[in-house]
């Protein structure tokens, strides 16, 4: 009879420890990380273009991994860097779209793993982006156009 309480009470534990290690929690967001990603995606622009920029988000998700949020930082200022570059070209008449790396689905592709690796719902993986997004384009736009 011990045994049999033993063994519902540990499988009970059990479920309640599997239960808890599934539930995701929240990702904290480091400005500073934020400032770092959002300065080294418009340095290596800079330095290096496109392909250059493209070359440093890969390897910062090799290198890095998704453990912290900072390559998700430097993928979405990349992104916003790219989209800054193709609507100037616009504004002057030419046609230029923004890159095949930075559009929605091999962007949408790279930054879920980060997501799925943290546990995090399509909603919150979403809501997560709405907040960070507009944060970082900030951040880049002051650093690409620091006089305003």
């Amino acid at each position: 009879m011990k045994l049999s309480h033993f063994s519902m009470f540990t499988s009970a534990l059990a479920m309640t420890m599997a239960a808890s290690y599934l539930q995701a929690a929240p990702i904290k967001d480091s400005s500073t990380e934020m400032d770092q990603a959002s300065q080294a995606a418009v340095t290596v622009y800079r330095n290096k273009g496109n392909p250059g920029l493209q070359q440093a988000i890969a390897d910062c998700y090799k290198s890095v991994s998704y453990a912290t949020p900072f390559c998700v930082y430097m993928d979405v200022a990349g992104r916003e860097i790219d989209f800054s570059v193709a609507q100037a070209y616009k504004e002057l008449g030419q046609n230029v779209a923004p890159h095949a790396y930075f559009q929605s689905k091999a962007f949408g592709e790279r930054v879920a793993s980060f997501y799925i690796l943290h546990r995090q719902t399509r909603k919150e993986s979403n809501e997560h982006m709405q907040k960070i997004q507009p944060q970082i384009k900030k951040r880049v736009e002051k650093i690409l156009f620091p006089n305003g």
